[in-house]
């Protein structure tokens, strides 16, 4: 980091830019952004760069000319914990639709699951209007492509440990911690969602 900096810079200096660069994520969007050229590869990576920038501060749909879900939450977990039945009862609770990625993955195969996603979306529960997707997402790479071919997720909430190994996981926490979209459930706590649901009604009123 200090070599970036030009000479002549003081300690305070380069501890100012370090304490901005750490305050604003940074190097978390920045390493998001770098991941998802690698994956789109676009045309014109500066107009790609731009409106990744612009929905990464919004939840404003991308111009494809469909109507986007106005809410979708992410909820990620074990395979083995009750995730869905959170999902279900934040549903009922603030008239959303449930959707389970890992049944769509079943039907559809993991290739295709963020396609088959976005069709139940924008076609199949388009009355439905607002989602919350358990089991989801799972990678950066479902970030990207549920990104691009929906919407930004308006939250996520996580079921896993703040200290958890899994490397995917915590590229997840991170980049959404960056955007201050990432709320952390206590599994233990997935039987009891009395608080759970007022963290989320505090982040719907936001």
């Amino acid at each position: 980091f200090k070599k970036t900096l030009k000479k002549g810079m003081d300690i305070q200096e380069i501890d100012n830019a370090k304490a901005y660069l750490d305050k604003h994520s940074i190097n978390e969007i920045y390493a998001m952004l770098v991941y998802m050229l690698s994956v789109y590869r676009p045309k014109d990576p500066e107009r790609f760069l731009i409106e990744k920038l612009k929905h990464m501060t919004s939840n404003t749909p991308y111009e494809n000319g469909q109507d986007m879900p106005a809410r979708v939450i992410g909820i990620m977990g074990r395979p083995d914990d009750p995730i869905h039945d959170l999902a279900t009862i934040m549903a009922n609770e603030f008239q959303l639709f449930a959707v389970n990625a890992s049944e769509v993955t079943i039907k559809h195969d993991k290739a295709n699951t963020i396609d088959a996603l976005a069709t139940l979306l924008l076609e199949d529960q388009a009355e439905e209007g607002d989602f919350v997707i358990s089991h989801f997402p799972r990678s950066l790479r479902d970030v990207a492509s549920f990104e691009e071919s929906v919407v930004e997720l308006r939250f996520v909430i996580s079921c896993y440990s703040k200290d958890t190994e899994d490397s995917s996981i915590q590229a997840l926490h991170e980049y959404y911690a960056a955007q201050n979209k990432l709320i952390f459930v206590d599994p233990s706590l997935l039987t009891s969602t009395t608080s759970i649901t007022k963290l989320v009604q505090t982040e719907l009123e936001g």
